[in-house]
């Protein structure tokens, strides 16, 4: 992929998990429960307010704490640096952190299932739409 070339990045997290960047499937081979995927789940979930790096951290190995944890977190956010690379994604989708904050930046479109399915449960809900749309 060229760069600045704009790239669609989907995951399907319902049903069968998949994902695929521009219709091409990315396989995990067996790591589809490793920290490092489980990280990345997590940061796309919660798209541009990312997430704090104490709440990684718990989420990730529960109620370890300390420089441990923090290490381990720190080799888990450069891992999967590494496996985007190796997934297909430009040099531009990678993991950022500012102000203790994590979040995963993408220069292309993300579609996530499951986001989606909120969006329209979201949008079913407004009142101002007729009981024909929702």
């Amino acid at each position: 992929m060229q760069k600045n070339e704009e790239h669609i990045l989907q995951l399907k997290l319902l049903g069968d998990f998949s994902m695929s960047c521009d219709q091409k499937p990315i396989s995990f081979k067996r790591q589809h429960f490793s920290k490092s995927i489980q990280l990345f789940f997590l940061l796309i979930l919660h798209g541009e307010e990312g997430m704090k790096k104490e709440t990684l951290m718990e989420l990730l190995y529960g109620q370890a704490e300390g420089e441990n944890a923090n290490n381990n977190l720190n080799n888990i956010v450069c891992r999967l640096g590494k496996q985007l690379r190796k997934f297909g994604l430009p040099e531009e989708s990678d993991i950022r952190v500012k102000n203790r904050r994590y979040r995963y930046v993408d220069s292309g479109h993300i579609q996530v299932d499951v986001l989606e399915l909120e969006h329209f449960l979201e949008k079913g809900e407004d009142l101002e739409h007729s009981l024909e749309e929702r």
